[in-house]
């Protein structure tokens, strides 16, 4: 046995219990460390371990659960592993965890086998872990999934209707044009400001955004009187645009709603935590009763005490409140609304600012709602990160007008989605600041005096401070506490700070590539020569396009290109993942608007010419479907944070009243940041055996017991709350008894 083998069979040995299944002529070596999870019918199976390829010298980027020979599962790959990092020798390896997971969903109880495989770089298959386990039979609810999609739909659409509505007042009064597709963008930005100023009032969301949508309302009556409305038939670009936004709504709502209802994707604990501040304002307003201990106290103290923006946790208390529901069941919807807000915002800035002909006009917005990444943040609970493209576009457009026109009627849209996005998501500021710069030195070319850009946006900087003093001032504090922290001090922290750690390709922002949050995945043979195809065609078409464009057009271009590009460079030059894919996202709707303008360009070549053009767009088309499919296929396939479950807990507490202590042995942080979110008014704690039960004078603890866990058997007399899934037990027992009988 060589020397390094040795290492790494005492590292597995002392450490966890684990299965080696690295053979002499394999370049896989691979490990796990054990299977958990709720053994019966809608549960879950989740597995963990570590996959290098030693030929590359490098962790694996692809692997497979296999569910009785079928794909059921979805593995994460690129986790934090040092410990395989130091065995080998390599540093490279220590982003080598995987975790593994398997829904239960509509599975039959009985014995079943569970399968992961790791790929080599090369392609070869080897199985890194096997194990068959027992389903029991337990009581598992129906998911009614074409009944959760609707409910998801209608929901997204009347919340978009009233954004459009919001938003189309405040522009038709102060900007005299009306772009109804950038409505739901300015209605985002009245709402954020308007919560923001609610908040100093004491307002709850939904009070603060229906006095902001009566003043909108009275600016659209006063519009109408001064202007009246005009009935006519929509132009064919408009019904085709929202054909777009509706099958983008219907389809990406699909992987959601395959989970049940309420469900929320992903396994961080981002959702749980900005659900928890929305349910705390929701229920309570601004000020917690002290009588609440759980996190409906907790992680809205934090959140304000370290100066953290509003963001999305605002939005999911609106909806909380509008739906009358806790704010998980409404995180889908958003993300949905703002999803389907960002294509027509590019739908409008193609229409108003680049003007391409006719039906041309719906090839931006079906190039971003055909790419991965606004799927990838919607899956992923980067809800505030789509509001803040949202902003950005609305920024980007108005922007544009007064650095064409050189006239101030963009000032107010302007100012508001400078107020709003120090309320929604202030971290991309710094693009927003380059955007401007580009803006200022582009006037010239545009035959307008720089000076009075320079004037607006002045103007618009100072009227979003004084209607949103409270969002900058958060915004400015949280920024400079970012500054001082020490997990961005060093390249090696921010590689390893938040949940990107490798730099998504170019291809990803054309949409040929899916965007993956753990790796980036080798493509196989076939795929990969129909990439390099298509990025060639891409080249061809983009450089015939702007052959056929006219300079003012190409400018233009230009000018939308820069600032995401220099802040794609300035992230990949500070060696910072986690800040690109924040700019992949906003780069993404640009480049839909820059390609499918210059193939709408292309189009208009000779015969040849625009033969080949249509054959690249068709290329980049069909591999950005692709791309998708893979993306919401995993999503389905994915074990989210969330167990449907959870949802029982409310009514579980409400039996032992706010001052009891709930102990949980749940080892996943995200599972039990879920626990603790869905119990919201009782404090809830990790079971650990070296520390003593809380003994506060009158405290009642309880040990949270899930019924879908092999446990001993609980007498009825014993349990003080019961429910389909968890019940709560006395404390006190446990902690008389000895460690080994209390697990």
């Amino acid at each position: 046995m060589t020397r390094r083998r040795a290492v790494i069979l005492s590292l597995l040995f002392g450490a966890l219990p684990s299965l080696l299944q690295a053979q002499a002529h394999s370049p896989v070596a691979c490990g796990l460390d054990g299977w958990n999870g709720r053994f019966v019918p809608g549960g879950f199976v989740e597995a963990s371990g570590w996959a290098v390829d030693e030929v590359a010298r490098k962790p694996v980027t692809r692997m497979e659960v296999l569910l009785d020979g079928s794909i059921r599962g979805d593995v994460n790959v690129r986790g934090w592993r040092p410990d395989v990092g130091r065995a080998f020798g390599e540093p490279a390896f220590d982003w080598s965890a995987w975790r593994a997971t398997v829904s239960l969903a509509r599975v039959a109880p009985g014995r079943h086998t569970a399968e992961v495989f790791a790929y080599s770089r090369a392609g070869e298959r080897i199985l890194c872990a096997r194990d068959s386990f027992e389903v029991r039979p337990f009581f598992s609810p129906p998911v009614a999934t074409a009944s959760v999609w609707a409910t998801l739909l209608w929901r997204s659409i009347v919340f978009l209707l009233w954004l459009t509505l919001a938003g189309w007042g405040i522009l038709r009064i102060a900007a005299r044009w009306i772009p109804l597709a950038i409505a739901p963008a300015a209605g985002l930005a009245l709402f954020a400001v308007g919560i923001e100023l609610g908040s100093l009032a004491g307002a709850r969301p939904l009070g603060a955004a229906a006095a902001t949508s009566l003043i909108s309302l009275i600016f659209l009556a006063l519009s109408i009187r001064r202007r009246p409305l005009r009935l006519r038939k929509p132009p064919a670009s408009a019904v085709g645009l929202l054909f777009v936004g509706i099958t983008f709504l219907s389809l990406a709502a699909l992987p959601i709603a395959s989970h049940g209802p309420g469900a929320v994707l992903s396994a961080n604990t981002d959702a749980a935590w900005e659900c928890s501040i929305a349910d705390s304002i929701a229920r309570f307003g601004w000020n917690v009763p002290q009588d609440v201990q759980g996190f409906l106290q907790i992680v809205p103290s934090r959140w304000r005490h370290n100066h953290v923006r509003g963001g999305s946790p605002y939005l999911l208390a609106l909806l909380s409140q509008l739906y009358g529901c806790r704010a998980h069941e409404v995180h889908a919807v958003l993300g949905l609304a703002l999803g389907c807000s960002i294509l027509l915002a590019v739908g409008a800035l193609a229409g108003r600012v680049l003007r391409p002909p006719g039906s041309l006009l719906l090839l931006p917005p079906a190039l971003v709602a055909l790419n991965s990444v606004p799927l990838v943040n919607l899956y992923g609970q980067h809800l505030a990160l789509l509001a803040a493209v949202v902003l950005y576009l609305l920024f980007l457009f108005c922007l544009a007008v007064l650095t064409r026109s050189g006239t101030f009627h963009a000032l107010v849209p302007i100012a508001l989605a400078i107020a709003a996005e120090w309320t929604l998501y202030p971290e991309a500021m710094a693009l927003w600041v380059v955007t401007a710069l580009v803006a200022i030195g582009s006037a010239a070319f545009l035959r307008t005096r720089a000076s009075r850009v320079v004037v607006g946006l002045a103007l618009a900087c100072l009227l979003a401070a004084a209607v949103n003093p409270l969002g900058l001032t958060r915004s400015v504090q949280f920024t400079l506490a970012q500054r001082r922290a020490k997990a961005l001090a060093s390249a090696a922290a921010r590689l390893a700070f938040g949940d990107m750690t490798y730099f998504p390709p170019l291809t990803v922002v054309a949409g040929i590539e899916p965007l993956s949050l753990d790796a980036a995945e080798s493509p196989g043979k076939l795929a990969g020569l129909a990439e390099k195809a298509a990025i060639l065609l891409l080249l061809s078409t983009a450089a015939a396009g702007a052959l056929r464009s006219s300079r003012r057009t190409r400018l233009a271009l230009l000018l939308i290109l820069s600032p995401v590009a220099v802040t794609l460079a300035a992230n990949r030059w500070l060696d910072f993942p986690y800040g690109a894919s924040k700019a992949v996202a906003h780069a993404v709707p640009v480049w839909g608007l820059a390609f499918g303008l210059l193939a709408a360009a292309a189009c208009r070549l000779r015969p040849a010419a625009r033969g080949l053009a249509v054959l690249g767009l068709l290329f980049v088309l069909v591999l950005s479907l692709r791309a998708s499919i893979l993306v919401a296929d995993r999503a389905a396939r994915a074990v989210p944070g969330y167990d449907a479950a959870y949802a029982s807990l409310p009514s579980l507490m409400s039996k032992v009243g706010r001052d009891a202590v709930v102990v949980v042995d749940e080892p996943a942080p995200w599972r039990y940041t879920w626990i603790a979110c869905l119990a919201g008014e009782n404090r809830v704690l990790p079971l650990k055996l070296d520390e003593p039960l809380p003994s506060e004078a009158g405290t009642r603890v309880y040990r949270l017991l899930d019924l879908r866990v092999p446990t001993e058997a609980v007498r009825a007399d014993r349990a003080v709350a019961a429910g389909p899934f968890f019940v709560l037990i006395p404390a006190e027992s446990l902690a008389q008894r000895s460690p080994a009988q209390r697990r």
